[in-house]
């Protein structure tokens, strides 16, 4: 797995708890422990711009993930930024991002579904997965 410091608190747990974070086990959206090629692109990119070693916690992925939604969205629309517009360009719009699979139709606009979730958990301060 990826060396865990970063922001969030599933990031901070081994700073927090110690030895004792070998016993926790959590889920989490952003997949560090076993990194797709996406993630670890957008990792080394949030790596590069915040200058320094940090993991970027969840919720970085989650407004990564957002960006390009709302770009898809924006596209869609014709380029038309407002809000009704981008609430109907959203309809059919599907993206692979860092946090899961998103498929908005006119009645889900919620983003990803339960399966985008990944179990977690620690070993002498890293991520790793469970065994």
């Amino acid at each position: 797995g990826m060396k865990e410091r970063g922001h969030g608190a599933i990031v901070n747990v081994p700073s927090v708890a110690g030895p004792a974070a070998d016993t926790v086990v959590a889920v989490s959206q952003l997949n560090l422990a076993a990194p797709d090629a996406r993630t670890q692109e957008f990792v080394a990119g949030y790596k590069t711009v915040s200058g320094s070693d940090v993991l970027p916690s969840y919720l970085a992925g989650t407004a990564y993930d957002s960006v390009y939604v709302l770009k898809a969205a924006i596209e869609k629309a014709g380029g038309k930024i407002d809000a009704t517009s981008i609430a109907k360009g959203m309809d059919g719009v599907t993206y692979s991002g860092v946090t899961g699979k998103f498929a908005y139709t006119a009645a889900n606009h919620a983003g990803p579904g339960l399966d985008s979730f990944v179990t977690i958990t620690y070993k002498s301060g890293q991520y790793t997965a469970p065994s």
